[in-house]
């Protein structure tokens, strides 16, 4: 039996190759060892993108030497146990069975799509949109097709929609909630997404769900919602989400919650020498320190590094996630860091909420577009709790990321009026108009309005 200083199991992915590439570029001599099930890891952020069988499938993958290149061994296999008292971990392939030893593990499990309970979803022409196998079934079936449907009205589904679109298919997104991204996005901006996708002729069910699906020559070839009403389609898309996949971790004694596996400010696990990345872990918020539900790749590499610095014997800590993200629909573009607003009164601040609808240029510039802003403070600190961006083209990320900086050094709304900021005709509103401080000015103005 062979034993490594470093073993990481699902390492393919972000938090994996993060971890491979840190202790590579540190000089370090650690022995480390990648497991993975996937001969091929597919970009998952990328996947809407990549839908279009035209484009060469190789732009949206990840070559294995991203790991092999940066001093690691690689396993193709399934690790299907861990042994903590004997620092073991045994895989399996398609032909044999082996064990290898560790003096430190990382477990990058991910997460997995969550497929509802919905009688019929296992036909051929029904697919998720997360590995490989999703992506190049997706290709296939777009080719081939002219309508499709798809359930789950987040990030991902308005992608995969907007992208079908612009491929010439007749597509419907189905949401249970009564609007579109429910959980991330502040429902002064939702109207804006929603009527972005009602101009280019895509139908909205909101407030249903399918219940069944209606086959013919096994294949499903309509949904059926919880309404009544039926959708024709060539092909189904289920986004309802991911859950992560922390079955090989619990089995070994790890403490898990809902959210994924618990882990402190280390990354440690309560077992002693595996840590955890990714979107198989449980994130604190670095707001309110308390679990979120937060499956991006930017935090998984930020726990990553956290790890990383770790093995070197560094002592890093992660204080917490801000989350954020963003997420474009044709010509828009729109994100949120931090807590949105409900988010915040749910958990009991008392907040003031700013708005302001600035210009992206001066007005002497032609063709000029409102840039909309919405920024929650806590009353009492008047610190920033969170923010929201939409702007009509697809720059709103590098707003999210200042947003997100703001939170983390724990800005308050004064620190924010005193922000010194550059300004252009072609690149910015005038220099009295900048979004962050109009919206501030907005909060102070409610907040003396109603004392």
């Amino acid at each position: 039996m062979k034993k490594y200083d470093v073993v990481i199991i699902g390492g393919g992915g972000l938090s994996g190759r993060t971890i491979v590439h840190t202790l590579y570029e540190a000089g370090t001599d650690l022995s480390v060892l990648v497991i993975k099930n996937e001969r091929i890891n597919v970009n998952r952020c990328t996947i809407p993108y990549g839908i279009d069988y035209n484009e060469s499938r190789q732009k949206f993958t990840i070559s294995n030497e991203e790991i092999t290149n940066y001093g690691a061994d690689l396993i193709f296999g399934h690790a299907n146990k861990i042994d903590p008292d004997r620092k073991e971990i045994h895989i399996s392939d398609n032909k044999k069975n082996s064990i290898v030893g560790y003096e430190k593990l990382v477990i990058t499990t991910g997460a997995k799509p969550i497929l509802p309970d919905i009688e019929g979803i296992n036909a051929k022409n029904i697919t998720t949109a997360y590995g490989l196998e999703d992506l190049e079934h997706l290709r296939q079936l777009t080719s081939s097709s002219r309508k499709a449907v798809v359930l789950g009205g987040g990030f991902v589904g308005v992608e995969i929609v907007t992208e079908l679109k612009q491929l010439g298919i007749e597509v419907s997104l189905v949401e249970k909630d009564v609007h579109i991204l429910p959980a991330t996005l502040e429902p002064e901006f939702i109207t804006d997404v929603e009527n972005a996708l009602d101009d280019n002729d895509i139908k909205l069910f909101k407030n249903c769900t399918i219940s069944s699906f209606k086959h013919r020559n096994n294949r499903a070839v309509a949904a059926e919602l919880d309404n009544g009403k039926q959708i024709e389609a060539d092909f189904f898309v289920i986004a309802a989400g991911v859950t992560p996949d922390i079955k090989i971790a619990t089995d070994a004694g790890i403490k898990a919650s809902e959210y994924g596996i618990i882990v402190n400010n280390f990354m440690q696990t309560n077992i002693d020498d595996i840590y955890s990345a990714g979107d198989c872990i449980e994130v604190k918020s670095a707001i309110t320190g308390q679990p979120i539900k937060s499956k991006f790749g930017t935090n998984a590499i930020f726990a990553a590094r956290t790890i990383a610095g770790n093995l070197l014997g560094k002592k890093t800590s992660l204080f917490g996630i801000i989350d954020m993200h963003s997420s474009t629909v044709f010509n828009l573009s729109y994100g949120t860091a931090g807590l949105t607003e409900k988010t915040a009164r749910d958990i009991g601040f008392d907040v003031m909420v700013g708005f302001s609808r600035i210009a992206d240029r001066y007005n002497i510039i032609s063709d000029t577009a409102n840039i909309k802003t919405k920024l929650i403070f806590d009353k009492k600190t008047h610190r920033l709790l969170g923010g929201c961006i939409l702007r009509k083209d697809l720059s709103v990320a590098a707003n999210i990321d200042f947003i997100s900086l703001a939170c983390q050094m724990k800005m308050t709304l004064e620190d924010l009026m005193d922000y010194q900021y550059t300004s252009h005709p072609k690149l910015s509103a005038t220099p009295s108009q900048n979004i962050y401080q109009t919206a501030c000015k907005d909060a102070l103005e409610k907040q003396n309005e109603n004392e």
